[in-house]
């Protein structure tokens, strides 16, 4: 019996295979979240993985992250 090639690389486990190991234990802790099932921590850790990406989208010109209405001059 032969083994289907598989046409692309899988890109999560490339990512895993190229991971730092604290990369890697920070998949392992999610995927022991996952593996649990905890709705109440599944949530709480969504919800700061969630928050964690909006930081890391944010815009580098400070004064883009004000409040709409706030028309003082930026003095960052």
């Amino acid at each position: 019996m032969l083994a289907a090639m598989p046409d692309s690389v899988d890109p999560i486990a490339e990512q895993l295979r190229r991971a730092t190991p604290r990369e890697r234990e920070l998949f392992a802790m999610l995927a022991a979240l996952i593996e649990h099932g905890d709705e109440k921590q599944l949530r709480a850790a969504e919800m700061n993985l969630r928050s964690l990406i909006k930081e890391t989208r944010r815009s580098p010109i400070p004064w883009e992250n004000r409040q709409p209405g706030n028309f003082d001059p930026p003095n960052d």
